[in-house]
């Protein structure tokens, strides 16, 4: 499904360059034996693939990918999104070894 995603690319040698790209990202969410699994497949712009562009998209696509697995990761704004569109939720509490994660839609 994909999911919008604003990614924040700053130039490595100079602080003061940043670019907010606006793209979306296809994400795949699943949960298996109560484990969540989640991998950022794709990223569009304008409703084509980076991934399946010139060196410099896919260079660019690589690094927003990493961006968006972060994100993900940490529970952030994409998080939220995927959760809420897949019907995922989190059965007990966070810290009870028996707590699983569930897909209910």
């Amino acid at each position: 499904m994909s999911y919008s995603f604003e990614a924040e690319i700053k130039d490595e040698h100079l602080d003061i360059i940043t670019q907010y790209i606006e793209c979306e990202v296809e994400v795949d969410a699943t949960v298996i034996g109560g484990e969540l699994i989640t991998e950022v497949t794709d990223v569009l712009r304008e409703g084509k693939s980076l991934t399946r562009g010139d060196e410099l998209s896919r260079a660019l696509a690589a690094r927003i990918m990493n961006m968006a697995e972060d994100d993900l990761r940490n529970g952030g704004p994409l998080w939220s999104r995927v959760r809420e569109a897949e019907g995922i939720v989190l059965t007990g509490h966070p810290a009870d070894p028996d707590t699983q994660w569930k897909q209910v839609a």
